[in-house]
């Protein structure tokens, strides 16, 4: 059985858009790791960490995967584009901590 081939081309902007996910989530690390309030800081210390070891591979992976598309040089067989586009898609999920601030009601 031959898998039809497929040439996937990502905007630019998705690359750029996933960098600042990235960044976005870094920031939220580092200024939960600021939290010294004795009632905040150990519930701080876990979201810090699972953003670290939940949310950044699953953003480094769609960069990865986006950064793939975006360079191939040849035609990629349609199944590994859709496992590709995946990724970017969960990582295109994941918003940063930039999107959320000030966005709360007054």
């Amino acid at each position: 059985m031959h898998t039809p081939s497929t040439k996937q081309t990502l905007p630019l902007e998705t690359i750029t858009e996933l960098k600042r996910r990235v960044d976005g989530h870094l920031l939220a690390v580092e200024k939960l790791r600021c939290v010294f309030d004795q009632q905040l800081a150990p519930y701080c210390a876990i979201l810090a960490e699972r953003i670290e070891q939940v949310v950044l591979p699953v953003l480094a992976d769609g960069l990865e995967a986006a950064t793939v598309l975006q360079q191939a040089e040849v035609t990629l067989p349609e199944c590994t584009v859709q496992s590709l586009m995946n990724h970017v898609m969960m990582a295109m999920e994941l918003e940063s901590w930039k999107e959320n601030d000030g966005d709360e009601a007054n």
